[in-house]
């Protein structure tokens, strides 16, 4: 995409979904066909390192293992959030007070049970589906 302001081309936007810094660029028209080879438009290079440096000084150090943790501790907590407020939805539509809150959500477990028995697919295979949706390497 060419980008022009006034008679001043600023150059060709490349992208492509590796690093943003050195994939993502403004590039100064050349006559070489290959538009890797062409250099960085000069302000695209001093925004690249200001963007790196912040990035830089403003990152931690966390290991693989412990970014894991973090994803699944953050997507439990959302898919709590979610049941909590498919019950909250649930009891509003049955008309029942909030000081039964408590008391309909262990009530409810049985017919979650009874709901879990009478699905055509075992857990097992529910489970096996569930999980491959979920990467966590």
């Amino acid at each position: 995409m060419r980008r022009t302001v006034g008679t001043i081309r600023l150059g060709t936007l490349q992208a492509t979904p590796w690093d943003g810094s050195e994939q993502l660029r403004y590039r100064v028209p050349t006559s070489d066909s290959n538009r890797a080879r062409r250099p960085s438009y000069e302000h695209w290079q001093l925004f690249s390192d200001v963007v790196g440096n912040d990035l830089a000084a403003n990152s931690s150090v966390l290991r693989p293992n412990e970014a894991i943790y973090a994803d699944k501790t953050a997507k439990m907590r959302e898919l709590d959030r979610h049941i909590l407020s498919l019950f909250v939805s649930r009891i509003a539509i049955s008309d029942i007070l909030a000081e039964a809150f408590a008391i309909v959500i262990e009530n409810h477990i049985g017919a979650l049970q009874w709901y879990n028995e009478k699905y055509p697919k075992t857990p097992e295979e529910r489970l096996k589906k569930s999980s491959e949706c979920y990467r966590w390497t």
